[in-house]
């Protein structure tokens, strides 16, 4: 499988938002990792969590050219 974004696609996951929230669960989903997206779910995220589960999805993603 491979992650294709759109040649206009932008993607900023240095801080939770809604998008980018929905963006992990989607990659989370994609890479079939047993992450525990549930921190994503209350009005705010807390920080560590939100690294340690962009950090579970950097590292199943190898930059294809």
């Amino acid at each position: 499988k491979a992650f294709t974004p759109g040649l206009d696609a932008a993607y900023d996951l240095r801080k939770p938002s809604a998008g980018s929230s929905e963006l992990v669960r989607e990659l989370v989903a994609f890479c079939n990792l047993d992450a525990d997206t549930s921190v994503l779910d209350g009005p705010s995220v807390n920080t560590d969590d939100w690294r340690e589960l962009v950090a579970e999805v950097a590292s199943c993603l190898q930059p294809q050219d």
